[in-house]
């Protein structure tokens, strides 16, 4: 287990995940608003992640305020989607020890224009299914990417 930041605001890594301080008052207004929604991704997820992919879980409380914003940079390149069923499947579950009343706002990083693909809308729906059985809300689902960041809709895919 590597842990290479502190209680002095730097950046925790645990098991392959990232946590990133975000200022306070950005922890105060609920993630209703894109505006607010494209600037925390830009606080959370570094231009590094969107050149090689990854992931960012916006872990929000039950007025949709984010609590904790966890990165994952571990995603393969050739993701499949059964990579991302093994992803999700094992980190959504453990959601819930880190904020009781936890709603889930994914991000997935990746190369490329912010324009959703067939994989893209593969998270999505992952995401739902499993959100769906750990009881947990999913707020939405966000592409980030060097050119920008945008709402993953289920017919929006272009492949």
């Amino acid at each position: 287990m590597e842990n290479s930041g502190g209680p002095d605001g730097d950046v925790d890594n645990l098991w392959g995940m990232t946590f990133h301080p975000v200022p306070d008052e950005l922890k105060l207004r609920p993630l209703t608003d894109q505006i607010l929604i494209r600037d925390i991704l830009d606080l959370c997820v570094d231009e590094r992640t969107r050149d090689r992919g990854g992931l960012c879980l916006l872990l929000c409380d039950a007025q949709y305020r984010l609590v904790e914003p966890v990165r994952y940079d571990e995603v393969p390149d050739d993701c499949t989607e059964e990579d991302i069923d093994r992803i999700l499947g094992r980190f959504v579950p453990l959601l819930r020890e880190i904020v009781p009343d936890v709603t889930l706002m994914l991000a997935v990083a990746r190369p490329g224009a912010p324009v959703p693909d067939d994989l893209d809308l593969a998270w999505r729906a992952v995401a739902e299914r499993v959100c769906a059985q750990t009881g947990i809300e999913l707020l939405d689902v966000w592409l980030v990417t060097p050119g920008g960041s945008c709402p993953v809709e289920a017919e929006a895919a272009v492949t």
